[in-house]
């Protein structure tokens, strides 16, 4: 758990973009997970989701806009003390998988938005926030594109419209993997499993 007094700090903005004028925020939860669990060291960024604990896990339950076939979807948060980072797990349970290789629009494909309120207080509208907040979207490559490697499965953008190179992201910190979950024939089971 983030203790009292203990600070998040933001590491990255887009290019073209100045940081934030808030350089490190103490945490106070508005929304879930309501405690983010610090563990040090304990997360591979892979895709392979089995270092998280099913109580991490807080199912995602609204749908914010318009239908979606997902039957089933959850993330968890942890933090790294040591490396001043938090990691992000997402699995999505979606028997309509729709990839593309870079992303396009908000609402065509399949993708993960992870965006970070870093004030730790008001004002929480969206729109509001976005001197003060970094807005992650990763999404999985074609088939086509992918290979055995899953953090190279995935294509990263800051704010959907700034594509993050490699090189950037090694640069900032940021690390994605993907996964499609497949059954003992090769076939996909509809899972699909992203670390951040």
């Amino acid at each position: 758990t983030v203790n009292p007094g203990e600070t998040l700090t933001a590491r990255a903005w887009a290019i073209g973009y100045g940081p934030s004028m808030i350089k490190s925020a103490t945490y106070k939860a508005f929304n879930n997970p309501i405690d983010i669990p610090r563990a040090d060291g304990s997360v591979n960024v892979d895709g392979n989701l089995s270092e998280w604990l099913a109580s991490e896990f807080v199912t995602l339950d609204k749908n914010y806009s318009g239908t979606s076939p997902s039957t089933d979807a959850a993330y968890a948060v942890r933090w790294d003390g040591t490396t001043n980072q938090f990691y992000v797990a997402v699995k999505v349970n979606d028997p309509a998988h729709v990839f593309e290789d870079m992303y396009s629009h908000l609402n065509t494909q399949d993708r993960v938005e992870i965006y970070v309120h870093t004030t730790g207080g008001e004002p929480y509208a969206y729109e509001s926030t976005q001197e003060s907040a970094q807005q992650y979207v990763i999404g999985l490559k074609t088939a086509a594109s992918r290979t055995a490697v899953s953090t190279a499965n995935v294509w990263k953008t800051f704010a959907g419209n700034f594509e993050i190179s490699d090189a950037q992201a090694q640069e900032i910190g940021l690390q994605a993997a993907g996964v499609v979950e497949v059954d003992g024939q090769g076939n996909p089971t509809g899972w699909l499993f992203y670390e951040v």
